[in-house]
């Protein structure tokens, strides 16, 4: 799977993580780093997601 945040509306740098993980689901959140202060809570965001099947890409 590949997540990128698609827009950044917060003020302070932050970036997208996943956890829980499995064959059809997973949890998905953004994380504000904290070099600027302590307060790590970050407003909603976009993310786009794309999750592929096993196998080669390019396979013919």
């Amino acid at each position: 799977m590949v997540h990128r945040m698609q827009s950044l509306f917060g003020r302070n740098t932050a970036d997208v993580r996943i956890k829980n993980v499995s064959s059809s689901t997973f949890d998905i959140m953004t994380q504000e780093e904290q070099s600027s202060d302590s307060e790590t809570g970050h407003v909603r965001e976009y993310v786009a997601t794309m999750a592929f099947e096993p196998g080669a890409i390019d396979a013919k």
